[in-house]
């Protein structure tokens, strides 16, 4: 799945469109000048992550009921707030797709933690269909 949205996101189009359109992304038009996208080998899961004109951090992570647990998701928002003070980003957005609603809620408890208004769950459907 992650080499797919690989492709996908190798069109600067479909990165503003996500970001604008699925995750209401109000950065401006300059911010997508520059912009890395790669698949990152996670322990349980890959993930996709995109770093957007220096500014933006996003985790792209697919829905699996067997390995994507609370504490899977708690320890993914530590790793991503990490990584954007690090790098001097502004913000993280984490995205998980494809979660059935019943489970978004439990998920959804793992980011009252943070306490950190720069930091943003999301659930989509898929990334060309949220």
């Amino acid at each position: 799945m992650c080499r797919e949205w690989l492709s996908h996101f190798s069109e600067k189009a479909n990165i503003i469109d996500f970001l604008q359109n699925s995750l209401s992304c109000g950065c401006p038009m300059d911010v997508f000048d520059h912009y890395l996208v790669r698949i990152i080998r996670g322990p349980l899961l890959d993930y996709v992550m995109m770093v957007i004109g220096d500014r933006l951090l996003v985790y792209l992570l697919p829905y699996d009921k067997n390995l994507l647990t609370p504490k899977h998701v708690h320890h993914m928002m530590d790793k991503g707030r990490y990584e954007r003070d690090s790098k001097g980003l502004n913000r993280f957005r984490f995205v998980l797709v494809g979660v059935p609603g019943e489970q978004q809620a439990e998920l959804a408890e793992e980011v009252g933690f943070l306490d950190d208004p720069k930091i943003h769950l999301h659930f989509v459907r898929s990334i060309s269909d949220s």
